[in-house]
């Protein structure tokens, strides 16, 4: 699969889990997808916040780097899951390629990458909705 067609299927299958859009923006050998994500419900009321997506060819096996490029983002605390340039620990490896195998066991491809991209999206807006909480209520700790 060449980095074109990764952006292509991942950027659909992020539009279709239905808490936001994504498209791919020219990034060098590798696919990055920018685009806005749906966070909040009755926590912090709905709000879209601007995150990028950069699967890889290993996507089974590594979970794709997602971002939140919002301003009020703890960055560099990992008590809050979220490093220096606003990436955000959303899953640990181990348990994101044990469920993204159970899938791609018993369902073909397309259907398995629905299944992770919506894995990763719901996965980041609980993260950033507690993110966003705590910018609100003026929190400094977890």
């Amino acid at each position: 699969m060449s980095k074109d067609e990764l952006c292509t299927q991942w950027a659909a299958a992020l539009s279709d889990v239905g808490r936001g859009s994504f498209n791919p923006k020219e990034n060098g050998p590798s696919c990055l997808l920018i685009g806005t994500l749906m966070i909040g419900g009755d926590v912090v009321g709905g709000m879209g916040v601007l995150c990028s997506v950069e699967p890889t060819l290993q996507w089974q096996k590594e979970i794709p780097k997602i971002s939140c490029l919002e301003p009020w983002i703890r960055r560099g605390d990992m008590d809050w899951h979220a490093y220096e340039d606003g990436s955000l620990c959303v899953e640990v490896a181990p348990r994101w390629h044990d469920e993204i195998t159970k899938v791609a066991k018993t369902h073909p491809e397309a259907q398995t990458l629905r299944f992770a991209a919506e894995y990763l999206l719901n996965s980041a807006a609980w993260l950033i909705t507690r993110h966003r909480y705590a910018f609100e209520n003026h929190l400094t700790k977890w």
